[in-house]
């Protein structure tokens, strides 16, 4: 499986790039959660012929997309051959049901930077959809419109890609938690040592921070990690993206409140 994950982030190897979470929860259990993150490929491709890239950049500089659940089937009628639809139908309809009640902002400041975002007002916790999921069906729709590698040659029969980042929020009794769910798998060593190797040398330029906003002051967390802010509301965790790959189990949290 993180094999898989690995080759769907190939595409990042050039790059620099900041993920963000940030979820705000009010008192009611309702809130926003947000997963975004930013490529910067400007330090990673100087010296290096972009040209060709240039001449087959699928978004014009400056230019902002957005669709949500509701919008999707246009987006993808507007933006996708029917060929790449057809050979990838099951992506296609696994993504448009991950993003059911998302809204998705894509954004290119120039050839080099570009932020993305996946957006959710819930009315509950239990509503939301790691974005992480999201995150690596989005990746594989980016290659699909490329040409690269389809749906069925990296996921095959299996739903591994949106099983292994299997977030469940939960807000009640004063207390809210984050449970990590997935099916730990059998490592291969000689493969394990290459993905550590391959995972260490992409490390610092793939940043990942979660912020969660309470409307109470925080009482108590399970993580060493979280920094706090002033009024006791606002929770930082800053974690390596490949540290998150390794372990999804880091994420998990729980807050008890005053």
């Amino acid at each position: 499986m993180r094999k898989l994950i690995l080759f769907s982030l190939t595409g990042l190897f050039f790059c620099s790039c900041q993920f963000n979470e940030k979820l705000v929860l009010n008192e009611n259990g309702s809130g926003n959660y947000t997963y975004s993150f930013d490529i910067d490929a400007g330090s990673m491709l100087k010296g290096l012929d972009t040209s060709k890239a240039e001449k087959t950049e699928s978004i014009e500089k400056g230019k902002a997309i957005s669709y949500s659940g509701k919008t999707y089937q246009t987006y993808v009628d507007e933006n996708f051959a029917k060929s790449v639809v057809k050979s990838n139908k099951e992506l296609f309809e696994k993504y448009e049901k991950l993003i059911e009640n998302y809204t998705v902002k894509v954004s290119e400041e120039s050839d080099d930077k570009s932020s993305t975002s996946f957006s959710i007002d819930f009315k509950q916790p239990s509503e939301i959809v790691d974005g992480n999921k999201i995150f690596f069906y989005h990746m594989m729709l980016e290659d699909a419109k490329k040409g690269k590698s389809t749906f069925k040659d990296k996921v095959g029969k299996r739903d591994n890609v949106v099983n292994y980042f299997n977030s469940k929020f939960d807000y009640k009794n004063n207390v809210f938690s984050r449970n990590i769910e997935f099916k730990a798998e059998e490592k291969d060593k000689k493969q394990s040592e290459k993905d550590k190797e391959l995972m260490e040398s992409m490390s610092s330029m793939l940043k990942y921070k979660t912020t969660y906003v309470f409307p109470k002051r925080i009482k108590k967390v399970n993580n060493e990690k979280a920094t706090f802010s002033l009024d006791g509301k606002t929770m930082n965790i800053e974690y390596g993206f490949f540290d998150i790959i390794a372990n999804p189990e880091i994420l998990k949290c729980v807050v008890e409140f005053e």
